[in-house]
C-alpha cells in the first residue's frame, strides 16, 4: 500500500518535471528562433538585406588631415543632394531616415596589399563574404591618393565592393565601399558624385574612372 502511494508520488512528479522541462524548451526554442531570424537578399526596397530598414552610412577617415566629424558632416550634405537624384526613390532609398555615423564595422581594404577594386577582396580570387551583413548600406572612408589607384586598369577609382552576402539562394554584393581623398572632403560636387556611384545609381560624370 505505502509502496503504491511511493510510486504514483514518484510519477506525479516526473510528469510535473517532465511539463516544466517543455515549458522552458519552448521558451528556448522561441527565443533562438526570434533572435536568429533568417537575412535575404533584397532589392526592394534598395536596401539589399532584410535586415535593413533605413538608410545608413558609416564613415571613416584612415588619414591625420581629415576628422571624422567633418567626414560625417560632409557626407550627410552630399546625402541630402543625393536624395535629389531621379532614381533616388525609386530604387527604394527614402524609406525611414537616413543617418550618417562614425565608425565602420569594417576594413578600408584599399589601403591594403594587392587591393582588388572589382572584387572588393585582396588578391585575384578573394571575395569579402560576411556571415552577417552589416546594418551599413555604404561605408565611406578617406585614404591616401595612392590608395585610389587601380593597378589593373591604371586608373583612379573610388568605388568597391565592401561586403558580400549568400542567403541559401542568392549570393551577391550587399555593401558598397565608397574611397575619398582627403581633397574629395573639400570637394561637395566630388563627394555626391561618388556617393551617387556607391548606392548603384548612375552618374553623369562616371566617365574617364573605372569606379
Amino acid at each position: 500500500m505505502i509502496s503504491s502511494r511511493v510510486f504514483r508520488a514518484q510519477g506525479v512528479v516526473v510528469i510535473v518535471l517532465s511539463l516544466i522541462a517543455a515549458v522552458v524548451w519552448s521558451a528556448v526554442g522561441y527565443r533562438l528562433s526570434h533572435s536568429q531570424e533568417a537575412i535575404y537578399y533584397s532589392t526592394e526596397p534598395g536596401f539589399l538585406t532584410t535586415n535593413r530598414d533605413h538608410l545608413a552610412i558609416c564613415v571613416d577617415s584612415t588619414v591625420a588631415d581629415v576628422g571624422n566629424e567633418e567626414l560625417r558632416e560632409a557626407v550627410f550634405a552630399a546625402l541630402e543632394r543625393v536624395k535629389e537624384h531621379p532614381s533616388f526613390i525609386p530604387a527604394g532609398l527614402s524609406q525611414g531616415t537616413s543617418e550618417v555615423t562614425i565608425g565602420c564595422p569594417g576594413p578600408a581594404r584599399a589601403t591594403q596589399p594587392d587591393f582588388n577594386w572589382e572584387l572588393g577582396g585582396n588578391g585575384e580570387t578573394q571575395v569579402p563574404w560576411v556571415e552577417v551583413p552589416s546594418e551599413y548600406r555604404t561605408f565611406v572612408y578617406v585614404v591616401s591618393e595612392e590608395h585610389l589607384w587601380d593597378e589593373s586598369s591604371g586608373r583612379v577609382a573610388h568605388r568597391a565592393p565592401q561586403e558580400y552576402y549568400y542567403d541559401g539562394q542568392v549570393g551577391a554584393e550587399v555593401t558598397s565601399a565608397v574611397y575619398l581623398s582627403s581633397g574629395d572632403v573639400q570637394d561637395s560636387e566630388a563627394i555626391v558624385r561618388y556617393l551617387t556611384r556607391g548606392f548603384g545609381l548612375t552618374s553623369s560624370e562616371a566617365e574617364g574612372e573605372t569606379r
